[in-house]
């Protein structure tokens, strides 16, 4: 009796990990100002962490995310809005191993000089044409996760949006055209 009883524990537990429930949050009315961050390559960037995000979750591989947005932006974008799924928490153990072979390219890879973790493969969204100030755009980006996080808090299951831009590269506010806001008028996250 006492092994068919650890077994139904055992099972019980996993359960959540295998049958993972979709959820969806809904976040319209949110502002997020991309900042140039030039001194890491050509992107203005900005990291959402809105608490009822993810709602207590953990991001794992190969999780799958819709992100259904309505948005204006402030200025002209010189290029595609992107979205990443990051980690940034800043723990010490990462600020140790960043001291050779990081990269200075911006989010396009793992660990990045501003200690972001990649926790996504990028999605970009560009309307038809260039994306212009003031106007409305819809778009909708597949997100599919491809590393853990390293907790539930809000900072280690972000969401990063950036766009690159002209400048000189590698120079602290190096970016010609400045900061840029992004007024999400929808924001939809489905966990499908």
């Amino acid at each position: 009796m006492k092994k068919l009883l650890i077994v139904v524990c055992l099972c019980a537990l996993m359960v959540p990990q295998v049958f993972a429930q979709s959820y969806t949050a809904v976040l319209s009315g949110q502002k997020l100002d991309l900042i140039d961050r030039f001194e890491y390559g050509t992107t203005y960037e900005g990291i959402l962490t809105v608490r009822d995000m993810l709602k207590g979750h953990r991001i794992a591989p190969n999780e799958s995310y819709t992100l259904n947005i309505t948005f204006s932006v402030s200025r002209d974008l010189e290029d595609k809005l992107q979205a990443v799924f990051v980690d940034n928490t800043r723990n010490k153990q990462r600020e140790n191993n960043c001291t050779t072979g990081c990269s200075t390219g911006g989010l396009g890879s793992v660990l990045t000089e501003n200690l972001w973790i990649e926790l996504s493969n990028n999605d970009g969204t560009q309307a038809a044409g260039a994306i212009k100030a003031g106007q409305d755009y819809t778009a909708t980006l597949k997100l599919t996760t491809t590393r853990r996080s390293t907790g539930v808090s809000r900072d280690a299951n972000a969401l990063a949006f950036f766009t690159n831009g002209d400048g000189r590269k590698n120079f602290k506010n190096g970016g010609k055209k400045g900061k840029v806001t992004i007024t999400f008028k929808e924001f939809v996250l489905t966990r499908d």
